[in-house]
Parts: structure tokens; sequence; C-alpha cells
């Protein structure tokens, strides 16, 4: 894991360089979340660094941990991800790929540790005020408590308000999620304020949640910044 950190680092800092000080420079965002499923409370705290290269060309970085307390099978565990993607981008959508690694830790010591590698792809339309999203994580099929795909569509019904309809798998069963954010004008588009449905097959499912994202770089909507850097 230390390796993957250190060449997603040294590879997103060596290749940007000039390109960057032409454009913009990294940005950062982090994001809090907090929610109950059935008899499973649940917790996320992710860190995201992005950066970008030219007009066409970015990268990312990630770090996302989630924290469930009370699942039937793991008891209270942490499933925690580091990963470097990269992006080529053009007026109608993109396309994207990444490398990392994903951790799933006991909080008592009831189990070993796993951590296995990811490899995770992405692609996304853009259709006037609607994008249409996919997400897919390949990793051993072992490996438990994560989402290994989410397809589906995106609405921007105003510059500060977003909400969108995925069909996901998580721990192999399928499910739905549904989101929708807004941006308090008085915070001028740095914070977003959601809620979070979940459903499906899986023993967690139902699911309601809050979550909280703060974007530590000039305020703009939410299809702007996602078109620019997710």
């Amino acid at each position: 894991m230390k390796f993957l950190k250190t060449s997603a680092l040294l590879c997103c800092v060596g290749f940007s360089g000039e390109l960057l000080a032409e454009r913009e420079l990294p940005n950062f965002e982090i994001g809090l979340g907090g929610g109950k499923g059935i008899d499973v409370e649940l917790f996320n705290l992710d860190f995201t660094v992005n950066i970008p290269m030219t007009s066409f060309l970015s990268s990312q970085i990630n770090l996302d941990s989630n924290y469930v307390f009370g699942d039937p099978d793991l008891g209270d565990f942490a499933v925690s991800e580091f990963n470097g993607m990269g992006f080529i981008r053009v007026k109608e959508g993109r396309i994207g790929a990444g490398l990392g690694t994903l951790q799933l830790k006991s909080k008592s010591g009831a189990y070993e540790t796993e951590q296995v590698q990811v490899v995770r792809g992405t692609a996304a339309l853009y259709v006037k005020d609607v994008t249409f999203s996919w997400d897919y994580a390949k990793f051993d099929d072992d490996f438990r408590a994560t989402t290994s795909l989410r397809a589906g569509l995106i609405w921007y019904p105003s510059e500060g308000q977003k909400l969108a309809l995925f069909r996901e798998r998580y721990d192999s069963t399928e499910g739905w999620r549904l989101e929708s954010f807004v941006q308090p004008q008085k915070y001028r588009q740095h914070l977003a304020l959601g809620v979070v449905l979940r459903g499906g097959n899986a023993d967690i499912f139902p699911y309601m949640g809050l979550a909280l994202r703060y974007y530590f770089d000039r305020g703009m909507s939410f299809k702007q910044r996602e078109r620019s850097y997710h």
C-alpha cells in the first residue's frame, strides 16, 4: 500500500508540472456521512485531491473509509480504500481508470485483516443537465462489504441542486441508491448537504443516511464541478 501511495503521488506531480501552472492548481474535498440500516450503523469519511493537468486530462487521489457497527456477520469493522485515478475528458463525457488497495479490518480483532488490490473503471455521458454515469471496481471475489458496480443518472435541476438514481451491486447482491444534494447559498457553493437512501437484498438494507461535503477551492455549481473533476 505504501508503494501504491508513493507511486500515485509521484506520477501525478511529475506529469502535471508546467501544465498545472497554465490552467488550475489541485483542489481538495472532504466528505462526512452517517446513517442507519437494519440493525447497523454506518459512518463515512473520505478525502479527495483533484489534479487538473490539461483541458482533456486530469487525475485524482482518493482515500475513502467506511465504519460499520453491528453487522450480523462481520461485527464492527472498517473498510478503507486508497486509489489513484486518471481521466480523459471531452465535451460529451469522460472515461477513466485507476488502481488502488482495499482493506477490511475487524475493530475487535475477531478475524484477520484482509487487503486486496482494486482496479477501477469509470465512464460518463453528458446530455444537457443529465449525466449518465457508470463506475466499476474489480477485486478479489471473496472481499466483502464493498460496492463493485454503480450505474445510473444524475440530474442537475439548478446550480445548487442535484438528484441521482443508481443501480448498484453490493456484496454480489443487486440494489438501488437514491441521492439528493443541495448547496446552501450562504456558503457560496463550498458546502454540499445531502440525503442518501439505499435498498436491496443485502442484510444492511434499507439504509438512510445524511452526507456533508466541503470543497476547498472556488465555488461552482454541481454540474460544473463534477464534469470538470469527477
